[in-house]
């Protein structure tokens, strides 16, 4: 347990644990938010993925929603320009077998991330300006700009009580983040 003594949001706390583990010569970093429940196989699909696909790096869960076990939450991230949004790939979707294989994405949710130690050392932390939301999206673009890939890695479960500790999905606080980091996220990724 590393102690900040104050807030420093998702961005900045995570950061603080990251930084103590490279210090100690860790080879992979797990991420993991406080509202989840992980399957018994989770670091092994994990290892075994960065094994046998080490030049993504970055490897990322299949995601459940907690209240309905059997409907996906994430099972990968993709921009949509047409639309300027994000879209959570599987969202509410029954799991089936179109969500079996390893793929690789845009994106992957800092819900659940199991990043190589040497993406951290090329790439950097993640940018605390975000806070809250939106900064794993940035860290992974800015991973696949220096040839990482997002790996979504279907034998990594986890179930997770969707936005529990900001009130819900529709709390003002995360709707605050949402579209500000938006937005920061696009100065920093798109063009004009």
């Amino acid at each position: 347990l590393v102690e900040t003594g104050r807030n420093l949001g998702y961005a900045g706390g995570n950061n603080v644990g990251i930084r103590w583990a490279l210090a100690r010569g860790t080879e992979y970093v797990l991420i993991i938010n406080n509202d989840t429940i992980v399957n018994a196989g989770l670091l092994n699909g994990f290892i075994r993925a960065a094994e046998l696909v080490p030049e993504a790096g970055i490897y990322g869960a299949k995601i459940f929603h907690e209240n309905a076990p059997d409907r996906l939450w994430f099972a990968g991230g993709e921009w949509c320009p047409d639309q300027l949004e994000f879209k959570h790939v599987g969202g509410d979707q029954p799991d089936s077998r179109e969500f079996d294989g390893y793929r690789q994405w845009d994106y992957l949710t800092g819900c659940v991330l199991f990043v190589d130690a040497r993406v951290f050392t090329e790439v950097g932390l993640f940018d605390e300006k975000f806070y809250l939301t939106y900064e794993e999206t940035d860290w992974c673009y800015r991973a696949r700009q220096k040839g990482f890939r997002c790996l979504f890695v279907p034998e990594a479960m986890v179930w997770h009580k969707v936005s529990a500790s900001f009130g819900g999905a529709a709390s003002p606080l995360i709707t605050y983040f949402l579209t500000r980091n938006k937005l920061l996220w696009a100065r920093n990724h798109l063009g004009a």
